[in-house]
């Protein structure tokens, strides 16, 4: 056990995100699906091991830099570990996916609402989402439109 903590923690750790940033995270042909299986795994470790914190922080920012549609995907992390660093950058790309990804949009307004003084457990939720013609209440009741703009 301590050797794969010691792996985790030091130098080898580090080399490997540095890889993985390399080959995956800066990389545009990447699919969405394998990226956010990766922030999953991020996610986990930066949480169960602080020493892990900066070294993904880094990675999210990679991350971000070439693929932002997934700025949904880390603010969880970002509002939890308060990292507020990414508020201008979160604040661009919500202006670009607004249309396109609402809930995605309303993440980042919760990362934008707490980097600011907000509490995100205070925020409204929205009660019906549209997109594609299909609307979908709070109650998980899905309706669509005959006429899908």
């Amino acid at each position: 056990m301590n050797r794969v903590v010691g792996i985790r923690t030091g130098s080898a750790w580090r080399t490997a995100l540095a890889l993985l940033q390399r080959w995956y995270l800066a990389r545009p042909e990447r699919s969405r699906e394998e990226l956010k299986e990766i922030v999953k795994a991020l996610s986990v470790s930066a949480t169960a091991d602080d020493a892990l914190l900066e070294p993904v922080v880094a990675a999210y920012r990679a991350l971000l830099a070439t693929h932002p549609a997934l700025a949904p995907d880390v603010t969880r992390d970002l509002i939890t570990w308060r990292r507020w660093e990414f508020a201008e950058q979160m604040r661009e790309i919500r202006k670009v996916i607004a249309k396109r990804d609402p809930l995605g949009a309303y993440a980042l307004g919760l990362y934008l609402g707490a980097a600011t003084g907000g509490s995100p457990a205070r925020m409204i939720v929205p009660s019906r989402v549209e997109t594609g013609g299909a609307t979908t209440s709070d109650a998980g009741e899905q309706s669509v439109s005959p006429n899908p703009k």
